[in-house]
């Protein structure tokens, strides 16, 4: 294909031949969510670990319900839940960490917070709420606090639907894992593994760190492992959010930090999304031809006409040298690149040809006048 480099006056600079060139669509997140019907499917999952245990003020609870006591916990929730709904209307909830039968057994690593392991959906952000508190009232805070099961069932949720499409405009959810903790992981190179495993499959990671820090703070060193791990990676779909820097003592500073941190949930949803079906080279409509991407594009470009000795030969033999295949290349393209370069189509070309030929006209005609 050959476009034709015109200057600001639209005189003709020169020309440039592209070989092995590629076309792909690109869709936003609204085509997907809206041409597509992908769903965004939030899941949420809770840390009813020991670990929420703060020894500092005299072994208070994080999850307490007091009347009058403060419970980031719930504060949180709200604030993901009222989130969420801006891409859909229910979210899948659970619980880590608790003991859930009598005795002194392990800690279940995955319950749900309704009661009902196959309905764990709310719409609402009261609905939410009251199944947090309905957890927190029937299970026992316990150890060890582990986070590899919570994220592979997420994988194997994605995995299985995955796996199974042909094509992947097939894939309708995309998956949102949320994970409320207080700090700690025990089982943190488990944990990584599955993590890493997301990377190819639809599946974003966001942590929010509740409670103050401390020297045992696994999330911000699985962060840390996980940046290390996709330095080199084209998409990066974890991050993780300190909820203690969404809190101010005076309530107006208060609310706005709070819609802070809705908006800042919400805000790398669409970017992770598009990532991930960019590279699996989506495309709606799979009956176009398009040109599939070379291992290398090659450029040549024909020295201007303003340099040649002769400015007409060399006019000349620019436009002789553009073939018919070229032209037909040509024809029904539009590329532009900041107005500075001109693709020709048959009526550009047809145009600028015309115009050629009266500088000519005109050059014979002052030649044999003198």
């Amino acid at each position: 294909m050959s476009l034709f480099v015109l200057d600001e006056k639209k005189k003709f600079k020169g020309k440039l031949d592209l070989i092995n060139c590629s076309a792909r669509r690109y869709y936003s997140f609204f085509d997907l969510h809206l041409k597509n019907k992908l769903n965004i499917v939030p899941i949420i999952a809770v840390d009813f670990s020991l670990a929420n245990l703060t020894f500092e003020e005299g072994n208070m609870c994080i999850h307490t319900l007091k009347p009058g006591s403060p419970n980031d916990y719930i504060d949180a929730l709200n604030s993901v839940q009222d989130a969420m709904r801006s891409f859909t209307k229910f979210s899948m909830c659970y619980g880590i960490g608790a003991r859930t039968q009598e005795g002194e057994g392990p800690a279940c690593n995955l319950l749900s917070m309704t009661g009902d392991f196959e309905d764990p959906f709310v719409s609402t952000s009261d609905e939410l709420i009251n199944c947090y508190a309905g957890t927190i009232k029937t299970v026992r805070l316990a150890l060890p606090v582990n986070f590899m099961n919570v994220i592979k069932f997420v994988c194997d949720l994605a995995q299985h639907e995955y796996g199974t499409v042909s094509d992947v405009t097939e894939i309708k959810n995309y998956y949102k894992l949320v994970i409320l903790m207080a700090g700690v992981i025990d089982d943190f190179q488990d944990s990584l593994n599955e993590i890493l495993r997301a990377a190819n499959l639809p599946i974003s990671v966001t942590i929010v760190k509740i409670g103050a820090n401390s020297q045992d703070n696994d999330s911000m060193l699985l962060m840390k492992k996980s940046d290390e791990a996709f330095a080199q990676s084209e998409r990066v779909f974890i991050n993780m959010f300190e909820f203690e820097k969404y809190k101010h003592s005076h309530e107006e500073y208060n609310a706005l930090l709070k819609q802070k941190f809705k908006f800042d949930l919400m805000s790398d949803l669409p970017q992770v999304n598009e990532k991930f079906f960019e590279l699996q080279h989506f495309d709606l409509d799979i009956s176009a031809n398009l040109i599939e991407s070379p291992k290398a594009t090659i450029i040549s470009v024909t020295s201007s006409i303003a340099e040649s000795s002769s400015p007409m030969n060399g006019r000349n033999d620019l436009f002789e040298r553009s073939t018919v295949a070229d032209q037909d290349t040509m024809r029904g393209t539009s590329i532009s690149d900041g107005g500075s370069i001109m693709t020709l189509t048959e009526a550009n070309l047809n145009r600028q040809q015309e115009q050629l030929r009266a500088s000519q006209v005109e050059t014979d005609s002052a030649v044999n006048h003198d």
